[in-house]
């Protein structure tokens, strides 16, 4: 049998990408976050980031924004399109969503093709694609969160490349996207650090999280009043966040978002960890030690904002698969196929 040409298979995972993208975004987000065409508080929250003036002549916090007039990156490139095309702002960020998604979709298949094989790389992203939907609900203006994906997947491609100076770069522009990316170079440290190198690496590491902080101190100082120092202690916080989310997840029981999205990737993850590659199991630890900030200090039921959890859990979890998968069937009586010579 020919194999298809390397043309083919991008023709066909542009395809693949596309009906992903276009399914999600027509079935599921004009029902839920498009619903309006930006009209009302989401054009007030871009106009309020814009003016960094909060919406209703409030606080932040008052809206449930806290800290969000620092993501700049996204509202400044949906007013630059607006502007320049002189079309709506929410068919401008529509444009911004799609293209991230369609994106996200190429971009993850291709960083999954680092452990598995094509197989697993659809079955990967057709697992993320439907994750993706519970990322519609419970928000009314997200609109970093899938630009914000698509630069996490190549962050974490160029870290595992340890192409340091295109890392650093993005970082630094991410930083203005979403500050989720702040920790990033944690993992950089877990992965880099060894007995022998030591003394360099945790210089970089160190650098790296100076580089973030940095930024996010300076996006303060500029666009000031973003954070409310007038709210609680950071302990009356942590019991107040985590007993809301004690309580939706008693609510919600099995249709929890959180455990909908990460209940089979952490499974799957564990098998066999420690025999993966020294990025895979570092890139599992940091997952486990992202989730506690987002369990403590944030609304975990919104998906949408713990994506890049799933994309440090998935190679380890494909990886972890393929035994059940590839297992013989005997037991089932299932006849197995003969493997051609190659």
């Amino acid at each position: 049998m020919n194999t298809p040409s390397s043309i083919t298979k991008t023709l066909l995972l542009c395809l693949f990408a596309g009906v992903l993208t276009t399914t999600l975004q027509s079935w599921v987000g004009d029902v839920t976050i498009y619903r309006g065409n930006y009209e009302g508080r989401p054009l007030e929250m871009h106009q309020g980031i814009l003016t960094n003036k909060p919406p209703a002549g409030g606080s932040w916090s008052a809206v449930g924004a806290n800290g969000v007039n620092i993501r700049v990156f996204t509202v400044y490139l949906a007013e630059f399109l607006h502007r320049l095309s002189a079309q709506s702002v929410y068919r401008c960020y529509r444009l911004i969503d799609s293209l991230s998604l369609f994106f996200v979709f190429i971009g993850l298949f291709l960083y999954l093709r680092y452990w598995v094989n094509e197989l697993y790389c659809v079955i990967g992203t057709l697992y993320v694609s439907v994750v993706l939907i519970l990322t519609y609900h419970f928000g009314f203006f997200h609109p970093w969160d899938r630009l914000g994906l698509l630069v996490w997947i190549w962050l974490l491609a160029l870290l595992r490349a340890k192409r340091l100076p295109a890392f650093a770069a993005l970082l630094a522009v991410a930083m203005t996207l979403k500050p989720d990316v702040m920790l990033l170079p944690g993992l950089y440290g877990l992965y880099t650090v060894d007995r022998q190198r030591w003394a360099r690496e945790v210089s970089i590491t160190l650098a790296l999280f100076a580089l973030t902080f940095g930024i996010h101190l300076a996006l303060q100082w500029w666009l000031p009043g973003g954070f409310d120092v007038a709210s609680p202690s950071i302990v009356a916080r942590i019991a107040h966040v985590l007993k809301r989310n004690l309580d939706a997840l008693w609510a919600l029981k099995l249709a929890y978002p959180p455990l909908l999205a990460f209940l089979l990737p952490c499974i799957f993850a564990t098998v066999g960890l420690l025999s993966r590659e020294r990025f895979v199991i570092c890139s599992v630890a940091f997952a486990v030690a992202m989730s506690i900030p987002y369990i403590l200090l944030m609304n975990f039921q919104e998906v949408c904002a713990e994506m890049p959890l799933l994309l440090l859990l998935l190679p380890a979890a494909l990886t972890g698969l393929r035994p059940f998968v590839e297992a013989p069937a005997q037991g089932l009586g299932i006849p197995q196929q003969r493997s051609g010579a190659t």
